[in-house]
């Protein structure tokens, strides 16, 4: 009207931390388009931006000042799950197509017939955009001197947003019930001899053995599984860099754990025979990468509670990885207290060798009260390894379910 074109966009639940976007393109292909964001950032509040799309599938630039037309924000609103962003363009200096000198994306005119392009994304803790998720290319041609009116229904929460929540729930299982579980097993159970006598063995390896190259090999192939769905989702593309950006922390801590996943086997592959002289150099060394990738895991599912998106502000949530963190560390000073209350209570017993096959070997019956003492405390200490490690399965279990079951119901 009287030169002035108002462009109103209403988008029905767009949720915290994503964004809209409507572009006019003079193909029906995404690349050198003037685009308008309408954001819905972390605070509950909407903001709306005029951005150019230089060179195709790159994050939107803000748009020059001479981009054709005078953007100037009338409304932006959050009410009852709808969010509203309305601009007027004005003062369009001519009705010809022309460049702007700032870029090869040609000026905006009210005369020329454009092709509607809507995409919708995310913006990280910082609010930076993040490339599009969802996208469309309307066939319908616009012009911005005439009445339109452009309507799709986007599934926000479609099925790539699926593979977000995979990569969750399998890390969270993988690092938090099977990675633990098959520290403690390493560390604790190797000399009882319930797992670690040669005579019952699983494949001609030890129980202890065999269960934990069992655990930690699945941890590998489902941490690289995880990894997979979130490239998928991700399109290939790196978290954009911010500062005091969750996301990225996050991306850079999980490379950093899926690459030592996967090294882990092939250190293990690679190891010396017990006993031989550098052996140490291997238990040092796989010990240092597995449980550094342990610890690496704790902080950065600490860091996905905090993705805006994921709206994980509850106090559910903190508690549970609280508790987790409480748990991890309570649970490994039980064991250790247990190998240090059995070890200073305990003295071995030594008993004299006979020189001769045929000697007979006579003990006194206070070497075999000893004798039977020590066989007592073995087995306690076997039984209550057993009942912690039964008891820690559970508590992870309980932990990892609870975050699984409130990931599944996040709408993203």
């Amino acid at each position: 009207t009287d030169g002035l074109t108002t462009v109103t966009i209403i988008a029905n639940n767009l949720q915290v931390q994503q964004w809209i976007g409507f572009g006019l393109s003079l193909d029906d292909k995404m690349g050198d388009d003037h685009v308008f964001v309408c954001e819905h950032l972390s605070n509950n509040t909407i903001d709306m931006k005029r951005k150019i799309n230089p060179g195709g599938y790159v994050i939107p630039l803000d748009a020059p000042t001479n981009s054709g037309g005078t953007f100037t924000i009338t409304q932006t609103k959050f009410e009852n799950s709808v969010v509203t962003c309305e601009f007027i363009l004005s003062n369009f200096i001519t009705n010809e197509q022309g460049n702007n000198g700032q870029s090869t994306i040609p000026t905006l005119s009210q005369t020329v017939q454009y092709y509607p392009l809507i995409a919708i994304g995310y913006l990280d803790s910082s609010n930076y955009m993040e490339k599009h998720s969802t996208k469309q290319v309307e066939i319908q041609l616009v012009s911005l001197n005439r009445r339109e009116k452009i309507s799709y229904n986007f599934n926000i929460s479609d099925k790539n947003s699926n593979l977000l929540k995979a990569h969750g729930c399998i890390m969270i299982i993988t690092w938090i019930v099977i990675v633990s579980t098959g520290i403690i097993v390493a560390r604790y159970f190797k000399n009882i001899p319930l797992m670690s006598n040669t005579n019952k063995n699983v494949c001609g390896e030890t129980i202890w053995f065999a269960v934990h190259r069992g655990l930690m090999s699945s941890a590998a192939i489902l941490t690289i599984l995880a990894f997979l769905f979130i490239l998928i989702y991700k399109q290939g593309s790196w978290v954009t860099y911010a500062k005091n950006s969750k996301e990225f922390e996050h991306s850079i801590i999980g490379i950093i754990i899926v690459c030592f996943a996967f090294l882990q086997p092939f250190i293990a592959l690679f190891r010396c025979h017990p006993g031989t002289r550098y052996r140490f150099i291997y238990n040092y060394l796989h010990a240092i990468v597995g449980f550094s990738a342990f610890l690496l895991s704790i902080v950065a599912i600490f860091l996905a509670v905090l993705f805006p998106y994921f709206n994980f502000q509850s106090n559910l949530c903190w508690g549970i990885l609280t508790g987790w963190t409480c748990w991890i560390i309570t649970i490994f000073i039980m064991f250790e207290s247990n190998e240090y209350f059995f070890r200073i209570n305990h003295k071995l017993q030594t008993f004299p060798l006979s020189d001769t096959a045929t000697e007979t070997i006579t003990f006194s019956e206070e070497e075999k009260a000893a004798e039977r003492t020590t066989l007592r405390r073995n087995l306690s200490k076997e039984k209550l390894k057993i009942v912690l490690l039964v008891l820690h399965i559970l508590v992870a279990l309980a932990f990892s379910i609870t975050l699984v079951i409130t990931i599944g119901q996040i709408s993203i």
